[in-house]
Parts: C-alpha cells; sequence; structure tokens
C-alpha cells in the first residue's frame, strides 16, 4: 500500500503528533475487536485553501499481523499515508489531512477496511471547520522562545516559566510534546486557552547525570493552531558546589577511602537516585552474633572501574575481598593476617586506594610480632607486608597528602607515622613520625582516618581532643571537652568543610547509662583554632529494638560501649551535617550548631555518606541501613540480619554499598 519512503513519513508524523489530545489514551476506544483507535478526529479551525494534517493512532489489540486494505473519505478530508501492516500487539497510524475549500464546519466519517477474516469496518468521526477570510484564526505565542539554565553542581538551577498565550479569537487545546525532557519537569503538561488567556508553565531541572552542556527541545502542541517549539540549554558546571571527586593521588576513583576523601565530609559527588532494591549480596566474613564479638565497623571503598573492596574476617583469617559492582560476584581475595594475628583482625579497618589501583589496607592486630599493615595489588597480591614491631599497630584508615605520602594513626607510641607508598621496584617504608605526647597523655589513639588540607596539614581526633599536624610538628592541640573524664572511647574521625571548619565529635555515659554526643566545631588552619559553636545531643537513652544482635545477646548495653563513639560527622550539599546519636540520626545547621531534625529509631554508630543531590545513607543497630532526604524523610529502609555500624559507600552509578554484621556486603539502587 505504501512505498518505504511513505512508511517512513507515516512513522515520523506519529511519532511527533501522537502527543496531542487526540493521542491520549483517555480518548481511545476500542472501535473494532481488532482496532484500538480514538473516536474522533478533530482538526479544529483552517483556513480555506490551506491544509492540516494529523496522526490517526491505531493499536493492533490482536497477537498476529493485522494489515489495512483500504480506506475511505470524502473531501475536504483525505488520507495521505497509512500502514502496511500493524504487528500484533504493536502500533501504527493512518495520516489524514484537511484541506477545507469552503468557510463552514464539516463532520464526515473516515472508514477503515481491515484485511481480516469477519473484521468490520472501523469508523472514526472527522471534524473541522473552514475559516474564511474574515474569520478569525487560532494562534498562540509562547515566551520566551528559548531558556537557559546554569548551575555549579551538587546545586540544581533555580525553575524558570514559559508563558503560553491564546493571541486570537478561538480556544485552543494545548499539551506538551515532551512533558519531561531528559532531565526536565515541566508543569502544568496540558491545558485549554480561551481566546486572550494565557498560562504559565514551570520548567525545572531535576536529576542530571552528571556535568555538561546539553541542549532539549519541548514542543508545544495544540489541536487548532499547530506546534511550536521551545529549545533549552543546560550548562552544568562540576567545579565547586559540592566536593569534586577525591584528589589525583586517589586515582578516578569516586570513593576511595573512609568519608570518600581527603576532607572527610561523607560527601559524593555523584548524583543518587536509590529506591531501595537490594542489587545483589556478597559474603565477606563470618557474622558477628553476639556484641562481645566486635563488630564491623570497616566499610566499602571502591576502584576506579567500581570494584568493591571489603576487609572480613578474624585473627589468622583475616583478608581483603573484591567484588565485581553490578552483579556481586567475588573477583578475589587476599590473605592481611599473620598465623598469630590476635584478636580484632579486621573490625577497625577501610582499605584505601590509590592512584596506580594498588590497596592499603591495616590489619588493626594487637601484638608487636605481626604484620599491621598491607599493600595489595589491584589483582588481589600481596605486594608488601610490614615486618610487625609495631605493638598495638594502626588504628586509623590510610589517608593520602597530595604529594601520595599515607598519614596512619600509630595506637599506643601514640604517633602520627608517615609512609611512602613504594613503587613498582620499591616497598613502602616508615619516612617518620610525630609523637603527640606521653601516653598518659594520649591514652589510645585509634580514629577512623585523618583529614589532610590542601597544604597537607593533618586533623586528628581522639576523644575530643583535636590534635594538628605537620609533616615536622605538633602545631596545636584543643580539647573540646573541658578536661572531663570519660567512661566512653570515641573514635569519630573528623571533617573540614569548605569554609575553614573543622567539625569533631566524642560520645560519652552518664551514670543511668544515657548516651551524649558533642560535636564542636573549630577553625582549621596552621594556628590554634577556636571554638565556634558546640551542641550536645542527649543524654538519650540507647534506643536498640530487639533484633539482629540486640539485648538478651550480651548482658545490658555496656557492650555496645565504643560503638556509640563510632560515627564520624558528615557533610551536605547546602552545609547542613549530620551525625549518628543513641537514638538516630540528627541533622545539624553548620552555622550554629542548631538540631534541625531526628531521623530513625535506632542507636546510629554508622558515619553517613550523603549523595550530591543531598540524600543521606546511614546504617543502625537494629540491622537496617537507610535513605533519608535532606528534610529528615525516610526514603527506604533494608533490613540485614545484623548490625549496620559501618559507613555507606557511593558508586558512580549512584548505588550503594554497606557493609552488615552479619557478614554480607549489600548492594542498593
Amino acid at each position: 500500500m505504501q512505498t518505504p519512503a511513505a512508511r517512513r513519513i507515516t512513522a515520523l508524523v506519529f511519532g511527533l503528533l501522537c502527543t496531542t489530545a487526540a493521542c491520549h489514551h483517555d480518548f481511545v476506544g476500542v472501535i473494532d475487536g481488532n482496532v484500538s483507535t480514538p473516536a474522533a478526529l478533530d482538526f479544529g479551525a483552517v483556513p480555506v485553501g490551506q491544509t492540516k494534517a494529523l496522526a490517526l493512532p491505531l493499536t493492533n489489540v490482536t497477537s498476529g499481523p493485522l494489515a489495512l486494505s483500504g480506506a475511505r473519505v470524502e473531501a475536504p478530508f483525505s488520507v495521505t499515508a497509512a500502514p502496511d501492516t500493524i504487528p500484533g500487539g504493536g502500533d501504527g497510524a493512518v495520516l489524514v489531512s484537511f484541506s477545507p475549500q469552503a468557510a463552514r464546519a464539516f463532520d464526515q466519517p473516515l472508514e477503515l477496511t481491515l484485511d481480516s477474516p469477519g473484521a468490520e469496518p472501523v469508523v472514526v468521526r472527522l471534524t473541522g471547520q473552514g475559516l474564511g477570510a474574515s474569520d478569525p484564526a487560532a494562534s498562540f505565542v509562547i515566551a520566551p522562545a528559548s531558556l537557559s539554565f546554569t548551575s555549579t553542581l551538587p546545586a540544581l538551577p533555580a525553575p524558570q516559566q514559559l508563558r503560553v498565550r491564546n493571541t486570537n479569537g478561538a480556544s485552543l487545546h494545548w499539551s506538551l510534546g515532551l512533558a519531561a525532557a531528559g532531565g526536565l519537569a515541566i508543569t502544568p503538561s496540558t491545558g485549554t486557552l480561551h481566546p486572550g488567556e494565557f498560562a504559565d508553565l514551570t520548567v525545572q531541572v531535576v536529576g542530571p547525570s552528571g556535568a555538561g552542556r546539553f541542549s532539549r527541545v519541548v514542543s508545544v502542541d495544540t489541536t487548532e493552531a499547530g506546534s511550536q517549539l521551545v529549545e533549552i540549554t543546560l550548562a552544568l558546571d562540576e567545579s565547586g558546589g559540592g566536593p569534586p571527586p577525591p584528589p589525583a593521588q586517589y586515582g578516578a576513583s569516586v570513593w576511595p577511602k573512609f568519608h570518600q576523601g581527603n576532607s572527610c565530609t561523607g560527601l559524593s559527588s555523584v548524583y543518587t537516585h536509590t529506591t531501595g532494591a537490594v542489587r545483589w549480596t556478597a559474603r565477606f566474613g563470618a557474622a558477628r552474633e553476639a556484641a562481645s564479638a566486635g563488630a564491623y565497623v570497616g566499610s566499602p571503598t571502591l576502584a576506579a572501574d567500581g570494584t568493591v573492596y571489603q576487609v572480613g574476617g578474624d585473627g589468622a583469617g583475616g583478608h581483603l575481598s573484591a567484588f565485581e559492582p553490578v552483579k556481586g560476584a567475588v573477583r578475589w581475595r587476599a590473605p592481611i593476617s599473620a598465623p598469630s594475628a590476635g584478636r580484632g583482625l579486621s573490625i577497625e579497618t577501610t582499605p584505601t586506594v590509590v592512584a596506580d589501583g594498588s590497596i592499603f589496607v591495616l590489619s588493626g592486630s594487637e601484638n608487636r610480632s605481626v604484620t599491621h599493615f598491607f599493600k595489595v595489588s589491584a589483582q588481589g597480591s600481596v605486594l608488601w607486608s610490614d615486618p610487625g614491631g609495631y605493638t598495638d599497630g594502626f588504628d586509623s584508615s590510610p589517608a593520602l597528602g597530595a604529594d601520595g605520602t599515607l598519614y596512619l594513626a600509630y595506637d599506643d607510641a601514640p604517633a602520627v607515622v608517615y609512609f611512602g607508598q613504594g613503587g613498582a621496584g620499591a616497598a613502602p617504608k616508615e619516612q617518620g613520625r610525630i609523637a603527640l605526647g606521653a601516653s598518659r597523655e594520649v591514652s589510645d589513639l585509634e580514629t577512623q582516618s585523618a583529614a589532610i588540607g590542601d597544604d597537607g596539614t593533618g586533623y586528628w581526633s581522639d576523644d575530643g581532643t583535636l590534635r594538628v599536624v605537620s609533616k615536622q610538628r605538633v602545631l596545636w592541640t584543643l580539647d573540646t571537652t573541658g578536661g572531663r573524664a570519660r567512661k566512653l572511647h570515641s573514635r569519630s574521625a573528623p571533617l573540614l568543610t569548605p569554609g575553614g571548619a573543622v567539625v569533631l565529635a566524642w560520645a560519652d555515659l552518664d551514670g543511668a547509662g544515657r548516651v551524649t554526643t558533642t560535636i564542636s566545631a573549630v577553625t582549621a588552619g596552621t594556628t590554634k583554632g577556636r571554638l565556634l559553636w558546640q551542641r550536645v545531643l542527649g543524654p538519650t537513652a540507647p534506643a536498640i529494638p530487639p533484633g539482629p544482635n540486640g539485648p538478651g545477646l550480651d548482658s545490658g548495653y555496656a557492650s555496645y560501649g565504643d560503638r556509640y563513639a563510632l560515627s564520624s560527622p558528615a557533610l551536605g550539599p547546602d552545609g547542613t551535617l549530620y551525625i549518628g546519636h543513641a537514638d538516630g540520626l540528627y541533622a545539624l545547621a553548620g552555622a550554629d550548631g542548631a538540631v534541625k531534625w531526628r531521623a530513625g529509631e535506632a542507636v546510629v554508630a554508622s558515619s553517613p555518606a550523603v549523595g550530591a543531590d543531598g540524600t543521606i545513607f546511614f546504617g543502625a543497630m537494629d540491622g537496617k541501613a537507610r535513605a533519608a532526604s535532606p528534610a529528615g524523610k525516610i526514603l527506604w529502609s533494608v533490613q540485614t540480619g545484623g548490625q549496620v555500624n559501618a559507613s555507606p559507600a557511593i558508586g558512580a552509578d549512584g548505588a550503594v554499598f554497606f557493609a552488615s554484621d552479619d557478614g554480607l556486603v549489600y548492594a542498593v539502587e
């Protein structure tokens, strides 16, 4: 019935025009037992001597192919293109034209016959109005004719408006050809305008996939006056606003270490659009079924290609596992233990990925004679391990200076120790150490990580004391506790804000077993900082609902001690601070620490992770990982078989990875 060129024209016209009201399913009814199509097609007002074409959509409601054998209609209507065959369950279109030769109304049937045994003709009512020279023609204008959005991610640009105005004497029925075009949301998307009326459309950028310059075209379609196009351009910059990806010494990974990067903000440069669907789970270690067995607080980290690294195991059986990010298959496991490794091997450490793909990971074993520090290749080979002699070992995840130097906290010395990475033909080695004072002054230097400034200044916190060091010496210290005695040992890592403040937290128990969490903001820099503000959460009775690793497995709350003091503060793209406490996740104003909201129902020892869109991800002692909106609404939760005390990691595709005390890594999208 048609040439190939005619078929291409039919498909193109159907794709462009089947966004009008006549093509909406609300107007479609089954006219024949084989075909679903609109009962009527209205061409509106068309000046005499001109032609308007509309697509009449057809849906084959049978399972087999269906052919149109003919079309009968009278002038001023005509069929100019029609499909030869519509596949079973598929769509097609008939292109119908209206060419009035008189200034009056027209109302005629279009009869389509089907090449199918026993099929009745399909009849569609065609209507239209011919306009004479003195009749008002329908017309409309859109202002402005184009829109341009600019923004620095992760902040999104402010909404803008389009105005659609009916400029002549006939009513207009309009709809959007694309109600949401490539990251745009436009409301409203349809309406009716009487002569002189207008509609304001709000155009908003929603969830771009990343930085760049993009162009979108949106059509405003009318039944009476055709269509007009609006070009919308987006210029989204990735420099500034939220944090860029970690610095070059970490390579191309978007989450190479504890809490994402050197500032330890837990703020990703990746937009997340998770729904709480579990992509996969994979085992990395044995389940920890009692509080006395310790908790997995080591967090996942990611390679440049998305490979997920997680430390697991105990004592002589410790290992680093590598998982494929999409399916969760085990790529390799590398041993990171010694025969007499002792206790606590894998409950304290998060791996660090460097630019050449190597992974540095600590064992945390409390034994002078065994290995504490390992370098593993991206293929899973142990390239180097320290010779021992470090007593209680290292209890911070390695951080990197701009020159690639590794910063570690040496627990019982206590000191900050600097290691060179070593190259292909050279082993890493200690380059120096900065003593932090006598052991009576620093009881036990354990912290999840340091925050490293761009100038190489290192910020370490232990039990509420901030210690600021260079490679040569201790620059200054500040005790935010006021010298008070404490019952809990805090391992929360500090963070550096873009505004030049360092935020740290510590927790304690009162005589009734209630928990307080104190958050302090201090000016950063090489000269002694001053306290900007301090906020105390609690005292609060720990909220640990019955469930994984809950009360009943151990005696009382005392065995959970250090977990109350694990959560490190995180930073949102708008400057809001997030911290875990004994009864949930808290949001604090960055300017003064005022509490904005609380979310969750259990102790949050997990250090939150924040997407570039502001979504907050965190775990809790009730065995759930949760996502919360910037307003504090819980968006989803995933129940695991153990407490979730580790910090989540955010992947390049927006998926979230976290470890549970059930010994499984969870990937959630």
